[in-house]
């Protein structure tokens, strides 16, 4: 079968999860022998065809006219919502909603994309059982899956210093990172990393000010290289999302071997069991936060336990697992055209 993979967010300009779905889910369909042309946005690092455009409505109409002879179209974020011709999969990691909830006029026009691209889509691909739920919720079940993400097994993995508190996420209002400074004031002596950027980082930097932390670092978007030292020095990492369709960075601190605090969204529920492998927080209280990583430094026997358990599950995640049902979904299309 030939796929025409349509996104808009790629590497390595693109930080979001939607970006790094692209990338290493369309390897691993490449891996399982998949013909597919990726079509992208111009800095798109990988081989395809590379489109300049001014915005995403731009991106998307012009990419509706390079999906040449692919056999189905597989558009990620809306990116296939103008192609017509062709039968069409699409991945919505959440409602749009959660995006734009201080832009009514941005809300509008994406609800209604998103609208769009239910419609017309053959299967629908979202990725948790929270994000299939909601789905259902606006649209009905006919038609929608959860494919869960996969995540990079980590070559060495260390346990860290459980005083060393790592959020690495985006900084847009649904991450909730405000919450993460909040705790950092129950809590002087550990120190906090925060990567990522977005609308919320200068706001953040005015707020960490104000509330005069020493203990907060706003390293904004670090290179790889960088991530992966953070990973290995600290011990915890922390997710304060309001709202995830899944949260890799949950699997990717797992992956670490660390041990994750997050709250009750995205694929937290499914893979946390709380206080055995992870901690899930269900009132986004700083002091809970605080007095767990507090019992982390005080029992180095059971933050060690809870670290490997972690590493344990991460485990049963692949990004080839996800290409495998990912063409399964494929071919039940095509079986049907």
């Amino acid at each position: 079968m030939k796929v025409a993979f349509l996104t808009y967010q790629y590497p390595p300009k693109s930080f979001w999860g939607g970006s790094f779905y692209a990338f290493r889910l369309t390897h691993a369909l490449e891996d399982l022998g998949v013909d597919l042309l990726r079509i992208g946005p111009s800095h798109m690092r990988d081989d395809g065809v590379k489109l300049a455009a001014t915005n995403f409505l731009h991106f998307a109409w012009r990419a509706r006219k390079y999906t040449g002879n692919a056999d189905l179209v597989h558009g990620n974020i809306l990116a296939d919502v103008f192609v017509t011709r062709k039968p069409c999969i699409t991945t919505m990691h959440h409602p749009q909603k959660y995006d734009y909830q201080n832009n009514s006029l941005r809300k509008k026009v994406y609800e209604n994309l998103e609208k769009r691209c239910f419609r017309k889509a053959r299967k629908v691909i979202t990725d948790s059982s929270i994000s299939l739920k909601e789905f259902r919720e606006i649209y009905g079940d006919g038609k929608i899956h959860s494919v869960p993400l996969g995540v990079d097994q980590v070559k060495k993995t260390e346990f860290g210093d459980p005083r060393k508190v790592l959020c690495a996420t985006g900084l847009s209002a649904r991450k909730g990172v405000e919450f993460v400074l909040h705790a950092a004031k129950e809590l002087g002596d550990a120190e906090f990393y925060i990567t990522g950027n977005g609308r919320e980082k200068r706001r953040l930097e005015s707020l960490a000010a104000a509330m005069r932390l020493r203990n907060i670092h706003l390293l904004g978007i670090v290179k790889q290289e960088k991530l992966e030292l953070l990973y290995s020095e600290c011990g915890v990492c922390i997710i304060p999302s309001i709202y995830e369709g899944f949260g890799l960075p949950i699997l990717e601190g797992m992956a670490h071997k660390k041990v994750v605090i997050a709250t009750s969204t995205g694929i937290a529920p499914e893979v946390i069991e709380n206080g055995s492998n992870g901690f899930i927080i269900e009132d986004r209280n700083p002091r809970l936060v605080s007095s767990l990583i507090l019992k982390l430094i005080d029992d180095e026997k059971l933050f060690r336990r809870i670290a490997q358990r972690a590493l344990s599950t991460s485990k049963k995640f692949s990004w080839k697992k996800t290409a495998r049902e990912t063409i399964r979904i494929y071919k039940t299309v095509l079986e049907h055209e």
